[in-house]
């Protein structure tokens, strides 16, 4: 599992993550999948992530759980537990011409929201759409967090509320994705060993970019979140574009 070789990297990986993660609350397996699909069996890199980010998501949930909208993430939510397993199931046919037509999707909305456009105005069918879209792809490829980012981010959401909104949503994603995991037994002793070394690494990263969110100014904070989706949609659609050709 964790080696002299692939300590430091994984380690440096796992902060930035966290960091990002503490910062915007979402981009976790963004910045940390690359590395440690290179370094760990897909079969360790995966569970290992998700378990990590869930470990990340509930100690941000206990600091902004005070600032979720449960009636506006309501529709999202139930939308997604639809989406997702229909995204499994159309993962076993087909695995990377949807993401790359939703990487596209998801980089034309970011210039959109970046050139200055946004929703007054969004109706719980509309929230509904977004959530199964989400839903159905983080089945297919777990990328369903970035349209979730951009509905908040296009309806100008409070910094707080943006930030705890999308943590709840992100969170029961990851214990859908834990709970599969545990199901198919990966979480052998190992993994588990490896998971509480690295804990306090994830955890204090999390905090470190919580405290640097709040000196940001929204602005700010507007370039990061958009920054962070264009580059993850650039990185998919690029992954799924080598993988068709």
């Amino acid at each position: 599992m964790l080696t002299a070789v692939n300590l430091v990297p994984i380690v440096i990986a796992i902060a930035i993550g966290s960091f990002m993660k503490g910062v915007t609350g979402f981009g976790f397996a963004l910045m940390v999948s690359p590395i440690l699909l290179l370094l760990l069996p897909p079969e360790t890199a995966i569970p290992l992530i998700a378990l990590l980010v869930l470990l990340n998501e509930i100690a941000l949930l206990i600091t902004l759980r005070r600032d979720i909208h449960l009636k506006h993430m309501g529709p999202i939510l139930l939308s997604a537990l639809l989406g997702v397993p229909l995204g499994v199931l159309v993962f076993s046919f087909e695995g990377h011409l949807v993401p790359s037509v939703m990487a596209v999707v998801l980089i034309l909305i970011t210039i959109s929201l970046w050139r200055g456009h946004s929703l007054k105005k969004t109706s719980p069918a509309t929230r509904a759409a977004v959530g199964f879209i989400g839903g159905l792809m983080h089945g297919i490829a777990t990328i369903g967090s970035p349209f979730v980012v951009l509905l908040l981010e296009a309806e100008h959401t409070r910094r707080k509320v943006f930030r705890a909104n999308l943590i709840l949503y992100t969170t029961l994603m990851t214990i859908l994705a834990v709970l599969l995991h545990t199901y198919r037994g990966l979480y052998t002793p190992d993994l588990l060993l490896t998971v509480a070394i690295l804990t306090p690494v994830a955890l204090t990263g999390t905090w470190l970019g919580d405290r640097i969110e709040h000196k940001m100014n929204r602005k700010l904070f507007d370039h990061v979140v958009l920054g962070v989706v264009f580059v993850a949609s650039l990185i998919i659609l690029i992954r799924s574009l080598v993988a068709i050709i």
